[in-house]
């Protein structure tokens, strides 16, 4: 089981540091972001499933766009 999870989540980090070093190079986001891929998919995973899961809600479009909003807020470029 731990060997299943290990590569289901080693593709899906592999996939979300491509998408942040995209954005990185697109300038929406700082440098250094691509070295904290599980932190962020935590943070994006972790609300989104516990509406889905525990409270049985559907989070909508917005509800995703508003996670994954406040979970890269800290990695927005500097004005």
């Amino acid at each position: 089981m731990g060997r299943l999870r290990d590569e289901m989540s080693g593709r899906a980090d592999e996939h979300l540091t491509d998408a942040l070093a995209a954005a990185v190079a697109r300038g929406e986001l700082r440098s250094g972001v691509e070295e904290h891929t599980r932190e962020l998919a935590s943070r994006i995973l972790g609300p989104l499933l516990f509406l889905r899961l525990m409270l049985g809600a559907q989070p909508d479009r917005e509800t995703v766009a508003d996670t994954v909003d406040a979970a890269l807020a800290a990695w927005q470029p500097h004005p």
